[in-house]
């Protein structure tokens, strides 16, 4: 899915489901940032938390220099696309965030590729939503935590509906074969299109990371799994190697994602709150909002995605606003700078670093990614892996 829904979806159905405001576009801009958090350089940090430095994470990567290793959950531009064909990043951003394997059975049988998700179906990440929705119930958790929370794992778990099928991993399941495109809004078939489209976007992938495209996701047919406009069809392998067919239109799997959301909002919200719509009026809606052709727009910048998708989702959803912009998240992320540099050597490297204090939401950010990590691989995930553990899964 792309900023369509992880957004401007997410808002509206949160803002229909009663939350205010301010809490549905926490809850959006925290969905979305997953793919857009990309900082992946260390840090010099001046105001580490003590909680960070917990023994069962790993965002402090010196504890004594004050070195900060964050967390990154997404790629939000063409030249981060070079680093999924790394084996740690398939591992720990493409994986877990984006296309999460339903549960140990599963990942113990063989099978990393990702299945949509229903609340209470026992899946790695309608737990980690149960988990949440007693941290609510219990005011065990602050409310902007809460919200941010909600947000980042909205994120992962509606990408197993638009991502199932696909693992996070460079794995042969992922070398599927476009069959067929609809677009949605028109009724035309447009397979031709659409198979040009693949052939420049994996023609500029292979530009930037300079090898032949590796099968990690859905790669092997670009965008068209998170373009709500469209309907497709695909031909793939299962982990046997059996040959499958596999159609669907998105507009609708987008829309029963958003069902799914509605729910949890509702049973987080408590028994004294109202929706602003029901269901059966919100769907209806919904559904017209995936209706638009962003793809132009998505691949050119952030800025004329949400331009014209804020245009587009303000004209269904009349009363509702939008604004989203990643880069206005990150700076916020920096309380201050200071005019001190130091000089430290990093993975046999000598980086000269800014130290910089950062905010409460960068912290809160990085800690519920890790302990998202955490959930999946155990303490301090990203340090403990042997060499062998490291390998991405291959052919």
């Amino acid at each position: 899915m792309d900023i369509s829904f992880h957004y401007f979806a997410v808002k509206s159905t949160a803002l229909a489901a009663g939350y205010s405001e301010t809490a549905a576009q926490r809850i959006a801009s925290f969905s979305q940032f997953i793919d857009d958090y990309n900082w992946y350089a260390y840090f010099y940090a001046g105001n580490i938390p003590d909680y960070i430095r917990d023994e069962k994470l790993d965002i402090v990567y010196n504890n004594t220099l004050n070195i900060i290793n964050p967390v990154t959950t997404g790629f939000s531009d063409w030249i981060d696309m070079a680093t999924l064909i790394i084996p740690r990043s398939q591992r720990f951003t493409v994986s877990p965030f984006h296309f999460i394997p339903k549960d140990k059975a599963h990942i113990d049988n063989g099978d990393k590729r990702t299945v949509p998700a229903t609340l209470n179906d026992g899946s790695y990440i309608s737990q980690e939503l149960s988990q949440l929705q007693n941290e609510i119930k219990n005011k065990t958790l602050p409310e902007n935590d809460a919200l941010m929370k909600m947000g980042m794992l909205f994120h992962t778990f509606a990408d197993t509906y638009a991502h199932q099928l696909f693992t996070g991993f460079n794995n042969k399941t992922n070398s599927v074969e476009l069959a067929q495109v609809t677009d949605n809004i028109t009724g035309k078939d447009e397979t031709e299109h659409y198979h040009f489209y693949v052939e420049q976007w994996i023609a500029k992938i292979e530009k930037e990371i300079g090898i032949k495209l590796p099968t990690i996701g859905h790669m092997a047919i670009a965008h068209i799994p998170d373009l709500s406009h469209l309907s497709f069809t695909m031909k793939y392998s299962g982990i046997d190697g059996s040959k499958y067919v596999y159609t669907r239109s998105n507009t609708s799997e987008f829309v029963n994602t958003c069902r799914q959301l509605y729910e949890f909002l509702r049973t987080c919200s408590g028994s004294g709150s109202k929706p602003q719509m029901e269901w059966n009026d919100l769907y209806p809606k919904l559904a017209e909002g995936f209706l638009v052709d962003a793809s132009e727009e998505l691949e050119k910048s952030e800025a004329a995605a949400v331009k014209k998708l804020t245009a587009h989702w303000s004209s269904v959803f009349t009363k509702y606003k939008y604004s989203y912009n990643s880069e206005s998240i990150k700076n916020g992320f920096i309380s201050s700078t200071s005019k001190e540099i130091k000089t430290f050597v990093i993975d046999g490297e000598e980086q000269k670093l800014i130290k910089k204090s950062y905010s409460s939401d960068f912290y809160r950010y990085n800690y519920f990614a890790d302990t998202h990590l955490i959930y999946l691989y155990g303490d301090h995930p990203r340090n403990w892996l042997s060499k062998e553990e490291d390998m991405a899964d291959g052919d």
